[in-house]
């Protein structure tokens, strides 16, 4: 056993811990468009589920902005036309049961369509809003429609069906043709489309489609699929600009993926790493009254490690406190604890995870991320190397107690024995 009288044979020398951090874009203030060549309105993000073909997909639904009225989220994309080619639209759609579009026609309620039009060499339209457009989906695409969502959970899979416009014909001054992807909402009623393999056909061309990254599988640089630079998004994830920030325009929102009892969700970002290295992932995190994390949803930040492969090598290697239910409006700080890279790593991810049972509802939002290289020598993680980092090692490796994210295993090796207080001696020594 380590005595504490080994303590006073060190010269101990104190000094401020500092860590650069690893992630790109931590605060998420720096926003991805929604795919390659798309431009996007409203509340429209890019997902992994629900596609008609490949790994993504586009979800939108209303912006509830518009009291009495209509709102229209949307993506769309421009190419080059000549006055008098004709143009048709087609897009895959989906719509599940419990974000189930209903009819706006007939009174409150959020439905889709697709549209092609016109424009000029200055941007201005040729067309009359809505002149071409699709039949409007004003119902969940399961078999059956509403009237089967009305019966009830299990709900069955959405299926696929193909909104198509008619042949329309670009106006003299055409410079370019227009397809947009919509959803209209009437009076702030929830739903939701899911939009997947566009297509943009020109008559003398049949079969060839127009458009450029059609199935939204292709990200701008640095882009993965989500709303901000650098960070992948699974599941449901959002960036609204201006919503529960905890500081800046942007947070990342993250909810349930309602797609099965468990179901994941998460953002993560991917950083080269070393084996033996310490690391560390801090943040703040809220939930809000108006859509509180319920019971049912855990949330937490922690770290993973993966090797050339792809593999994930040892799960989650460390892990926060889970957000607590049901949420409130205050921004909480959440830290991982300290993982130790194991053999073969060579990438640590940073991962906000939730994981949610039985469809339960809520959101939280995620601001001011940090992954850092941590000071082995502070051990408490305080912000200072003394003489309460070698104690409070001393008193973990007894197994007294330990500082939180912390354990006597300081090398990562899998056991408690003497090369782990000798390397925190010398990492101590060495200081930070």
């Amino acid at each position: 056993m380590i005595r504490r009288s080994a303590v006073a044979v060190l010269v101990l020398s104190a000094g401020v811990a500092h860590g650069q951090n690893l992630l790109i874009n931590p605060g998420f203030e720096e926003p991805c468009t929604i795919a390659r060549s798309w431009n996007k309105f409203g509340n429209v993000e890019n997902i992994n589920f629900y596609t008609s073909s490949g790994a993504r997909a586009v979800k939108m639904f209303g912006p509830f902005c518009c009291a009495q009225g209509y709102g229209y989220s949307g993506i769309y994309q421009d190419v080059p036309a000549a006055p008098g080619s004709r143009w048709r639209a087609q897009a895959d759609l989906r719509s599940p049961c419990w974000d189930r579009l209903r009819d706006a026609d007939a009174g409150p309620g959020t439905q889709a369509f697709i549209a092609v039009d016109f424009l000029d060499a200055d941007g201005n339209f040729l067309s009359t809003f809505q002149e071409n457009i699709s039949a409007k989906q004003k119902e969940s695409t399961v078999f059956g429609g509403n009237a089967t969502c009305d019966q009830g959970e299990p709900f069955p899979e959405p299926d696929g069906i193909t909104l198509e416009t008619a042949f329309a014909t670009a106006p003299a001054g055409t410079a370019t043709a227009r397809i947009t992807l919509y959803v209209e909402q009437f009076d702030f009623v929830g739903g939701a489309a899911w939009y997947d393999d566009a297509v943009l056909e020109r008559e003398d061309q049949p079969g060839v489609n127009q458009l450029d990254n059609p199935s939204f599988e292709e990200a701008t640089a640095n882009c993965f699929g989500s709303p901000f630079v650098g960070w992948v998004n699974f599941g449901n994830g959002q960036g609204n600009f201006g919503e529960n920030a905890r500081n800046g325009d942007f947070a990342a929102k993250l909810f349930g993926c309602f797609c099965g009892s468990p179901s994941y969700s998460g953002w993560f970002q991917d950083v080269p790493a070393q084996a033996g290295t310490r690391y560390r992932a801090t943040g703040f995190g809220r939930s809000s009254t108006g859509d509180s994390l319920a019971p049912g949803n855990n949330v937490w930040l922690g770290i993973e490690f993966y090797d050339e492969f792809g593999n994930n090598l040892i799960g989650l290697a460390t892990r926060s406190e889970p957000h607590p239910t049901p949420g409130d409006n205050d921004y909480r700080f959440y830290d991982s604890g300290v993982a130790v890279a194991p053999e073969g790593t060579v990438k640590a991810r940073c991962l906000i995870l939730q994981e949610q049972f039985d469809f339960a509802g809520g959101a939280t939002w995620w601001d001011d991320l940090e992954l850092t290289v941590a000071c082995g020598a502070d051990y408490n993680g305080d912000g200072f190397v003394d003489f309460f980092d070698f104690a409070d090692f001393v008193d973990c490796f007894e197994g007294v107690f330990c500082p939180e994210g912390q354990s006597g295993d300081f090398n990562g090796d899998g056991f408690v024995d003497f090369f782990d207080f000798t390397d925190f001696v010398d990492a101590f020594e060495a200081g930070c």
